[in-house]
């Protein structure tokens, strides 16, 4: 065996050796993709979970105590009749309401809520934001709000008057 074809087998195992490194590379890429689905999806679950957990826990508030259920209600369709108590108290569920909505949204811009799941909330969240109490609060406190939050509520609050104004026109034709 010449000193040529000795060169020839080593570059020969050189290739095989690239090869199997490439192959196992796309093995190990195809797993951590893998890896990163599955925690992918644990974490939005996750996410999820936690923000039904908060609004549980602010359910359960009114729920556990009749009378922050009473400030609630009347705060939110009546709010001229708080007292200087009840006020204070509503302001504070109101903050706690507004600060879980706020998550709710940031949640699903970053992508950690799925938008299904996102738009069966923001509904619910955007039919309790359009009372007058909460109006009137959302006035008064918008600016202790992240920026885009503020856009989206505003903008949310525009095609809620909007799509009123639409049905009233309707209904006077």
């Amino acid at each position: 065996m010449s000193l040529e074809d000795l060169g020839n087998i080593g570059e020969l195992i050189a290739a095989i050796g690239v090869i199997a490194s490439l192959v196992y590379l796309a093995v190990q890429i195809r797993q951590n993709t893998s890896n990163i689905d599955f925690n992918t999806k644990a974490l939005r679950g996750s996410t999820y979970t936690s923000h039904l957990q908060l609004r549980n826990e602010f359910q359960d508030l009114m729920l556990q105590n009749e009378l922050l259920g009473d400030i609630w209600m009347k705060g939110m369709y009546r709010p001229g009749a708080l007292d200087e108590i009840e006020a204070n108290y509503f302001r504070n569920l109101a903050f706690r309401f507004f600060h879980n909505y706020e998550s709710l949204v940031l949640m699903h811009r970053l992508g950690l809520i799925e938008d299904e799941l996102f738009q069966s909330l923001n509904e619910a969240n955007s039919r309790i934001f359009v009372r007058p109490g909460l109006q009137v609060h959302w006035g008064r406190y918008r600016s202790q709000f992240a920026p885009s939050f503020q856009a989206f509520l505003d903008s949310l609050l525009l095609a809620r008057q909007a799509a009123e104004a639409g049905t009233e026109q309707a209904a006077e034709q």
